[in-house]
């Protein structure tokens, strides 16, 4: 069964994603929206992000 957890784990690349979101909007307080790297991020985004990072076993 670990096999197939696996492949269902989010990648590296979307775990870092979602927890420079999460940090951007701990920053950023009560924003309701915030950019990063051009792209408007929000509170969908903030939402979805958490549930990536638990997915991957990361506190959010």
């Amino acid at each position: 069964m670990p096999v197939i957890h696996r492949g269902f784990q989010p990648s590296d690349e979307r775990v870092s994603t979602a927890r420079r979101i999460v940090e951007a909007f701990a920053a950023a307080l009560a924003a309701g929206a915030i950019t990063i790297d051009g792209a408007m991020i929000d509170r969908p985004h903030l939402k979805r992000s958490r549930l990536i990072l638990q997915r991957a076993g990361i506190p959010a």
